[in-house]
This record gives C-alpha cells, sequence and structure tokens, in this order.
C-alpha cells in the first residue's frame, strides 16, 4: 500500500466514524446545525475513495464499501434507532415558538405552541413555556 492509499484510507476512515456520529446526532437530537459544508466534503471524500476500489486489484473490496455506504443511510432512520418522532416534531415547535415569541411574534407563538400541544396533550413542557410567553 502506497504512502497516497494509507493517507487516502485515514482520511475515509475518518470521514466514516465522523458522518456516523453526524448522522446519529441529526436523528436523536432536536436540534439541527448547519453542517452541510462539511457533510458534503465527507461525502466527496467517500466518493472518492470507493472510486479508487474500482480498480482491477482492488474491485473485491467494493462490494463492501457500497454495502458500509448503505448502511449510513440506514443510521438515519429515527424508527431504526427508537427515536420517538413525534416529541421530537413537538421539540420543535416548541423551539419555535420560543423563537417567535422572542421576536415579539406573539401570535405566530401561540400557534407553534397550539401545534406542539396537538402533539402531546399531556406535555407540561410547553404548556409551561406558552404560559410564560
Amino acid at each position: 500500500m502506497t504512502q497516497r492509499d494509507r493517507v487516502r484510507l485515514l482520511l475515509s476512515a475518518w470521514a466514516w466514524v465522523y458522518a456516523g456520529s453526524i448522522a446519529v446526532f441529526f436523528v436523536t437530537d432536536r436540534y439541527r446545525v448547519p453542517l452541510l459544508p462539511v457533510l458534503v466534503v465527507l461525502a466527496a471524500c467517500t466518493v472518492e475513495t470507493i472510486a479508487s476500489f474500482t480498480a482491477a486489484d482492488r474491485r473485491r473490496w467494493l462490494p463492501l464499501w457500497l454495502l458500509g455506504t448503505s448502511a449510513c443511510f440506514a443510521v438515519t432512520s429515527p424508527e431504526l434507532l427508537g427515536v420517538d418522532v413525534r416529541r421530537m416534531r413537538r421539540d420543535l415547535h416548541v423551539h419555535a415558538a420560543l423563537r417567535e415569541a422572542d421576536a415579539g411574534r406573539f401570535d405566530a407563538a401561540l400557534g407553534e405552541f397550539a401545534a406542539a400541544r396537538a402533539l402531546d396533550p399531556s406535555d407540561r413542557k410547553s404548556e409551561t413555556a406558552r404560559r410564560a410567553c
């Protein structure tokens, strides 16, 4: 293995681990951070690595790399990870309502709180935040 191949493999391994951690973060956490530029760079690194495995002497590893890439898409499934999608959507409405209230748009904030309450009527968090508004 050449020095270039070792560097490429190290970057690819880092990209896989980092992209996996970001995917899990996006699915399991209610906050959405704009990491698209970083993900594009990591995706380009992965595509370049997979393309390098199409050479005749390395072709036997291509199915493994494609399987790994497919597994990364499966990791982003909230149902697979057991994430409560309804709670996640409710939290998004609560945070949107708080942003609206901070901006002084109280009617819009109340609408967001109503949407959050409709998703989970037993939630005290949205009711407490609505009263503070």
